[in-house]
């Protein structure tokens, strides 16, 4: 059997990020440098709105 040890993480087909092992047996996780940059930018549209300051 084929052992997987990077796995995808897509949101509505949208990449978040990675998850992959490490040193074989601990899961770690990775967010997409693009995932941070629109997340950072929808919140400050979002929050930063003269109506909500």
């Amino acid at each position: 059997m084929k052992e997987i040890k990077d796995l995808r993480v897509l949101y509505h087909d949208r990449p978040v990020g990675r998850l992959a092992l490490y040193k074989g047996r601990l899961a770690a996780f990775e967010y997409d440098q693009q995932w941070i940059r629109d997340c950072v930018h929808d919140h400050l549209d979002r929050y930063l709105r003269p109506e909500n300051i």
